[in-house]
């Protein structure tokens, strides 16, 4: 990667933390995200007793998972997985 004053970068490994409309990966690749492979994730918290115990749904989505984690308070239930695989999960 060249900076604007000339300056050339260079690294194994660039990590570009700057959203879903990513900077970094406009100027690498063309484009924010492959619509494609761009992940999701859905969380909501449930208040109310904690579930009892730790559960993971391996089919609750296609290339993803869903899941509810007991809490003090309640219980947070998500579900995530590969957009491009799951186009009516919204």
């Amino acid at each position: 990667m060249t900076l604007e004053d000339g300056t050339a970068l260079s690294a194994r490994a660039l990590i570009g933390a700057d959203g879903v409309n990513s900077a970094v990966a406009k100027a690498l690749f063309g484009r924010a995200f492959d619509p494609a492979g761009i992940g999701f994730a859905l969380e909501t918290e449930v208040p109310g007793p904690p579930a009892a115990a730790a559960e993971l749904d391996l089919a609750a989505a296609a290339w993803g998972y869903g899941w509810a984690f007991p809490k003090a308070g309640g219980t947070t239930v998500g579900v995530g997985g590969v957009a491009g695989r799951n186009p009516d999960l919204r």
